[in-house]
């Protein structure tokens, strides 16, 4: 197994991201990323020149078709972390390098083992964005249902255009 040290981007380490893997983007140094490409990994450059690794743990095992573990995560004194790790956090990074073979071609890879966030920055969430206002409370849900199942020109399942 081998470490590394860099910023977090784009984590999804406590559930699978939209392409169904467990990753985290780290911006790297020049002496991080000269130890990747030791271990014949790709590292890549952002538009704004920081140097990028991308390791990733499939959710599923192709092979097999069972769920993969996620990768652990854990604060700066190894305690379990569930919080997201949101961009901008210092992290460590345990990965697994491994060479590959398929239909389209040879490579290197690197499966994510572990993260370890030295300093936690907050995932923002579109929420974030929003300060709580004067107005609308929403109180128990099952009260509009309730409404709506008065109203007479609900629908009786008839398919009558006047129901509706």
């Amino acid at each position: 197994m081998a470490k590394i040290t860099g910023i977090a981007r784009w984590a999804c380490v406590h559930r699978p991201g939209k392409f169904g893997d467990y990753s985290i983007n780290v911006i790297v140094d020049k002496k991080e990323a000269a130890k990747l490409k030791e271990l014949g990994l790709k590292v890549n450059k952002t538009e704004e020149g920081e140097l990028v690794f991308k390791p990733k743990r499939c959710a599923i095992n192709k092979k097999s078709g069972e769920k993969n573990a996620p990768p652990v995560v854990v604060d700066s004194k190894k305690n379990p972390l569930t919080a997201d790790v949101g961009n901008g956090s210092e992290v460590n990074v345990v990965f697994k390098p491994f060479q590959y073979s398929n239909s389209f071609g040879k490579g290197h890879g690197a499966d994510l083992m572990a993260i370890q966030v030295l300093k936690l920055v907050s995932f923002n969430s579109a929420l974030d964005e929003l300060d709580e206002e004067e107005g609308f409370i929403a109180e128990d849900k099952g009260d509009a249902i309730e409404e709506l199942d008065d109203d007479s020109n609900s629908d009786d399942g008839d398919d009558n255009p006047e129901d509706y």
